[in-house]
């Protein structure tokens, strides 16, 4: 399993502070009081709003950042490794999803714009943000569910990640984490939260994949 923002590419790469200020906007038409100076993530502006506003309220917010991140997601690179990472899998006996606080529509987009090396989209899993935004990780929901879905033996489920939530839903959810961090203090934080094993970039794991299957071959 893949978490996606940040995995697979940076969704909101140079306008973050940018969607936060619109979304913050929409809640405030919505009677919904958010604070776009305490965070740059979208996502958890709409988190911080679940406790204020009736679900449909919450609702109607959801789909504003949906709609954000859908159109931020036709436009998303991947990151370096990204597509050859997903490729190598999907030609492998692996079974693959997505699990992440982004809207499903936004993963699906993405990947069907991804460079046309990797024909993964259709069977990956994708497993987006739950209509209760307080299911979110790092909540095990989701992981717990893809799990399921995926049929899955929790102890040869894998999810990468790269944010704290990613490794404390990996653990809450009973399945093993490699965490992602080009940086030593983002790689120090994942370890302190249980995290054994962190790599630098996704072409590590890249390499580990094709060792694998040279050695089945």
């Amino acid at each position: 399993m893949f978490s996606f923002d940040g995995i697979l590419c940076r969704l909101f790469a140079d306008n973050m502070r940018s969607v936060s200020g619109h979304l913050a906007q929409a809640a405030s038409g919505l009677h919904l009081n958010t604070d776009p100076s305490r965070t740059a993530d979208p996502v958890a502006l709409l988190r911080s709003a679940v406790d204020q506003g009736s679900p449909e309220q919450v609702r109607q917010l959801d789909g504003i950042l949906t709609t954000y991140e859908t159109a931020a997601a036709r436009r998303a690179e991947p990151l370096p490794g990204a597509a050859q990472l997903l490729g190598a899998l999907s030609r492998g006996p692996w079974r693959l999803a997505v699990v992440t606080d982004h809207a499903t529509a936004a993963v699906q987009t993405f990947l069907t714009h991804l460079h046309p090396e990797t024909d993964s989209a259709p069977q990956l899993g994708v497993f987006g943000r739950p209509t209760d935004p307080r299911l979110m990780k790092p909540h095990p929901h989701a992981i717990s569910m893809a799990t399921s879905r995926l049929g899955s033996d929790r102890s040869r489920t894998l999810l990468i990640g790269e944010s704290l939530a990613d490794a404390l839903a990996a653990r809450a959810a009973g399945v093993q984490f490699i965490g992602v961090a080009t940086q030593r203090s983002h790689a120090r934080m994942l370890r302190e939260a249980g995290a054994s094993n962190v790599v630098e970039t996704l072409n590590t794991l890249l390499a580990a994949v094709s060792r694998i299957k040279d050695a089945r071959t």
